[in-house]
């Protein structure tokens, strides 16, 4: 089963890998043409399945590239590296820009126009913005340098809500810090704080943890998909609706009930579909809570 890389290290370099890892195969919401953005073997395509038949297309072809988004508009793709460069590009691989030359992880639109990132300072990850054209970054949370830091950030497409993962201190320090959800209504500041999910299939009466992985939101933006975990055997997508608080799972039946080992990810129509990068898609069974 596909493991989130967690690096639980006080130093910067260490802090660093660890904002720079996570899951290298996650899919994000298909783009202008039903295309679905990914990453394989350190390199960024895209996919699309046309009458049954799945066509890729590479967009990059060097470097370690990894965490890609499309605009909410679809008509860009923002990309990281590993040495943390943030950059752009059209759905082709067209039209390249260097956003940021360094120091910026896990990018994500908080508009058509601005970039959010993870910026890691003196060990801790904290959320930034800057301009799509570049220019001077702007502080988004204060929060994970409180803790032990911030991390897979996401915007709603109205920029209203922000979503990310929490990695807070345990036993009053960060050599094994928990993994939490966190959701600012940006209007109200308001804060949900979501640090596990029930069983909502099985009734088995277990919980699941929040993973230290990739945060989306569907496109109605009421919707937020997360990962957990339970005892380590099974992994599921979660969802929170930002207006209620009403947790829900999403499964569908892969191994000892787990969640398909594809991705998940959000469609444009506002639904939520699992599939493979070779094009498979599976459908999704969902849960919530009364």
């Amino acid at each position: 089963m596909r493991r989130t890389q967690v690096a639980c290290l006080s130093a910067m370099i260490g802090a660093t890998l660890a904002i720079a890892g996570g899951s290298p195969a996650a899919a994000t919401a298909p783009g202008g043409d039903g295309l679905r953005v990914f990453v394989d073997l350190n390199q960024i395509l895209t996919s699309r399945v046309v009458a049954g038949d799945t066509q890729y297309r590479v967009l990059t072809t060097s470097g370690d590239n990894r965490h890609p988004r499309w605009s909410p508009d679809g008509k860009r793709i923002v990309y990281s590296t590993k040495q943390g460069a943030i950059r752009t590009m059209g759905p082709t691989g067209g039209s390249r820009r260097t956003v940021l030359g360094s120091g910026g992880y896990q990018p994500t639109w908080q508009s058509p126009t601005r970039i959010a990132f993870v910026k890691v300072v003196a060990g801790k990850g904290d959320i930034y913005s800057i301009a799509a054209t570049g220019g001077t970054l702007t502080r988004i949370t204060v929060d994970g340098a409180q803790q032990c830091g911030n991390a897979q950030p996401s915007f709603s497409y109205d920029g209203r809500y922000l979503a990310y993962i929490q990695r807070r201190r345990t036993a009053g320090d960060c050599a094994n810090p928990k993994p939490v959800l966190k959701v600012v209504d940006r209007t109200t500041g308001s804060v949900r704080v979501i640090t596990a999910v029930p069983d909502l299939f099985g009734g088995s009466g277990r919980s699941f943890a929040v993973l230290l992985d990739r945060t989306d939101f569907t496109a109605s933006g009421r919707t937020v998909m997360f990962k957990t975990e339970d005892d380590g055997c099974v992994e599921l997508w979660a969802t929170l609706d930002v207006l209620t608080g009403a947790l829900g799972q999403l499964d569908n039946i892969g191994c000892e009930g787990g969640s398909y080992y594809g991705s998940a990810y959000p469609t444009p129509e506002g639904g939520i579909q699992f599939g493979g990068d070779d094009g498979d898609i599976q459908p999704v069974q969902a849960r919530t809570q009364p």
